[in-house]
């Protein structure tokens, strides 16, 4: 499943597990910008390629690689469980394209987000989703530990549409993005 806009300036490519080059660049990258507690090990990344519910795109402008998404297809929403404009590219306004892009094709998003207060940054993230028509739907959500020895890590969940059962969605989450891949919940 792939994406691009009419203009052809921004595309979203899913990328398959025969495209070692895209999947060393994302995790060299997703190693860097996410901390031990909030990413998967390189054995546990690797294995998303062969979930059929998980969408790894590519994000691309002009063709140049500009940052990914990684996402699960759940029951009735999607999961956004990682975002990443890389570096040299933020502050162009990509971020939001590449959003509203990806919401064409999963329109029903969920995200996690570190809670507004605990920085500047966190704060202006909790503003770009608002912006995109996310809103806080949890204040009390803990993301699973992706390794034993690390703990949950309290976050705030976003959803860009009605929850009517937060303790349901909670629950999906953590059994078929976490305990996937035997992380521990």
């Amino acid at each position: 499943m792939d994406y691009s806009q009419p203009n052809h300036t921004l595309s979203l490519k899913k990328v398959r597990k025969s495209d070692m080059l895209e999947i060393e660049r994302i995790y060299s990258s997703y190693q860097r910008t996410f901390p031990i507690e909030e990413r998967r090990s390189l054995n546990a990344y690797l294995r998303l390629f062969t979930n059929p519910s998980v969408f790894v795109y590519a994000i691309s402008q002009q063709s140049e690689s500009s940052g990914y998404f990684i996402v699960w297809q759940l029951s009735s929403f999607s999961f956004l469980e990682h975002f990443e404009i890389y570096p040299a590219e933020r502050g162009r306004g990509l971020g939001s394209t590449a959003l509203n892009a990806l919401l064409d094709l999963h329109p029903q998003m969920v995200l996690e987000i570190v809670p507004p207060e605990s920085s500047p940054t966190a704060l202006r993230r909790l503003q770009f989703y608002q912006k995109a028509g996310f809103e806080v739907v949890s204040t009390s959500y803990k993301q699973p530990a992706y390794q034993k020895e690390l703990p949950q890590v309290p976050l705030f969940l976003l959803a860009n549409y009605p929850v009517q059962n937060t303790a349901t969605l909670e629950k999906e989450i953590h059994q078929s993005v976490y305990a996937a891949d035997g992380l521990f919940i």
